[in-house]
């Protein structure tokens, strides 16, 4: 067990916790020595490490090591570093903690051996990061960390009933590929699927990303999907279904952005969408597409983070968020315009774009192109023209105060440019660890296809350029089917049967009362069948219902 103190997810919460209780001073040093130690940690293990220890009466998987838990591990461990630099200066001591707790959850979630250890650090992960939602003190931020929190504890049941489900029917909760082909691994995929933020309750991390601080999104963008997406890829390899889950995410994710006017809230559209590739790739289930999946999702972790750093830069020096309300920053804000449009690109996986996972799916799935392909276009168009373009150049809006940010803030910028910049040029550097690196990605035709649609679809934008991003705009998203139409539903269930119960009440105070009333007045003490009868009388009554009672005899043995 004392090896275990020395595990990277450990030494993560160690540090979460010593930063907790140390005074101010402290804090650089932990912030940095911390993730520096868990990288080694990770570093350290053997390839094929697998640990176990005793936890209550149990014995779980605390380690298993492989190549694709170490690369989701190490790209978390340094943008965890790299965030936490960044933010250091402007974040609550509270959110430094829980972000630092938030990523050894993440860690230790890659690592987990066995469900019951995917449980637990799945529900750590819950803790801390609602810690970073509830942290930004506002109103919305309160909204969207109930409703985060709520969804999040349904998959957390989700997973656990799963689980026992999986143990029963196997005798097993080993990490392993499952089949959809029992209660358990359903459940286990439907907690696996909300923490992805797929359709139809995606609206969860579309709410947090915009409601949190500034700070604390850096952070809430990459750790739990990703692990999600991790999840899966152990899980659910080959699953069809997944297809189909990702395909609605692409779609959901590309067309919400194109309309969207907040910046955060637009990148968490671009995560959903991105996350959509990354489940089709997962739901291929080929060597390649699996290679083509642990590609993207490290270029997506960094660069998402990258995003975010650049919209932490916007949001602190112009104090607003719309991209309508700000406009030709580029002058302004050169290295922040750099480096978002590199983050930009990075997440299509250029010079590939989004074709890693298209090619991939592409040898692998009969027609998938026609859907990919074009679904790709509408990713470029809403992180590759909207963020760099409207909120940097085409906009006449008022900058305001914008100013770069400080040294220390661009090397940091520069430091998660670096692996983006190496996957971009060579996206075949994360090939090793996984079983052979892709054969292809666009082929010249789907090239040729991808710039038609971009062509078509830059100039339908063109056109409408002035009628995008409009702040004062509604729209109406998935959440809109449980929050106002299944609770009118509801209200309408509820005031109908208060008119059934008030209708029964008035049925029970009038005509039913009157019934043992009835009763009282004729058999009562003053009631014409409590007086005293004439012994004539009795006679002739029993006489006469001794009668009817033999009458009835007969005719029923008859």
């Amino acid at each position: 067990m004392g090896d275990v103190i020395f595990l990277p997810a450990f030494i993560l919460l160690l540090g979460a916790g010593l930063l907790a209780i140390l005074p101010n001073y402290a804090r650089l040093p932990i912030i940095v020595l911390a993730p520096v130690l868990a990288l080694a940690s990770i570093l350290g293990m053997d390839e094929n490490l697998r640990l176990t220890t005793g936890f209550l009466s149990y014995q779980v998987v605390l380690i298993e090591n492989s190549g694709l838990r170490s690369l989701f591990a190490m790209s978390f461990t340094l943008v965890l570093l790299a965030g936490l630099l960044y933010v250091a200066d402007t974040a609550s001591k509270l959110e430094l903690v829980a972000a630092m707790a938030y990523g050894g959850a993440a860690v230790g979630l890659s690592f987990a051996g066995d469900l019951l250890v995917l449980f637990l650090f799945w529900e750590f992960m819950l803790i801390f990061s609602a810690i970073l939602v509830f942290g930004a003190g506002t109103e919305a931020a309160r909204r969207a960390g109930m409703h985060y929190v709520i969804l999040q504890l349904l998959g957390g049941l989700l997973l656990k009933v799963g689980s026992e489900a999986i143990s029963m029917q196997t005798g097993s909760v080993d990490i392993r590929t499952l089949t959809l082909d029992s209660i358990g691994a359903w459940l286990i995929l439907a907690a696996v699927l909300l923490n992805a933020a797929a359709l139809p309750l995606s609206v969860w991390f579309t709410r947090v990303l915009p409601a949190a601080s500034p700070e604390a999104a850096i952070f809430l963008a990459v750790f739990t999907t990703k692990t999600a997406v991790l999840a899966a890829a152990l899980l659910f390899a080959g699953s069809g279904v997944l297809l189909l889950f990702g395909a609605l995410m692409i779609l959901y994710g590309a067309l919400y952005g194109l309309r969207e006017d907040n910046i955060r809230k637009l990148l968490a559209y671009s995560v959903v969408s991105q996350g959509g590739f990354m489940l089709c790739g997962i739901g291929v289930g080929t060597p390649e597409a699996m290679t083509a999946v642990g590609v993207f999702a490290v270029v997506h972790i960094f660069a998402m983070t990258l995003l975010l750093m650049g919209a932490h830069t916007i949001a602190r020096t112009t104090g607003s968020e719309s991209i309508t309300e700000l406009g030709r920053l580029g002058n302004r804000l050169p290295l922040t315009r750099l480096m978002m449009a590199l983050g930009g690109l990075a997440t299509l996986v250029v010079p590939a774009t989004s074709g890693l996972l298209v090619a991939t799916a592409n040898s692998a799935v009969s027609g998938m192109s026609y859907f990919l392909v074009p679904a790709a276009a509408l990713t470029v168009l809403h992180t590759g023209y909207k963020l760099p373009w409207r909120l940097f150049h085409y906009n006449a809006g008022q900058p305001g105060e914008a100013r770069e940010v400080g040294l220390l803030h661009r090397l940091l910028m520069l430091y998660v440019a670096l692996p983006v910049v190496v996957l971009l040029l060579v996206p075949q550097f994360l090939t090793m660890p996984f079983t052979r690196p892709p054969e292809a990605l666009l082929q010249i035709e789907q090239l040729a296809y991808l710039v038609g649609v971009l062509f078509i679809g830059s100039m339908v934008i063109w056109g409408q350029q002035d009628r995008m991003s409009r702040p004062d705009s509604i729209g109406v998203d998935f959440d809109h089917v449980y929050r106002v139409w299944l609770l009118s539903l509801w209200q309408l269930f509820m005031r109908g049967l208060t008119r059934v119960v008030d209708q029964g009440m008035i049925f029970v105070n009038g005509p039913l009362r009157r019934i043992p009333e009835s009763w009282f007045e004729y058999h009562g003490p003053h009631g014409p069948l409590a007086r005293t009868w004439a012994t004539g009388s009795m006679l002739v009554w029993v006489t006469l219902i001794l009668a009817i009672l033999l009458i009835g005899a007969r005719f029923m043995m008859a």
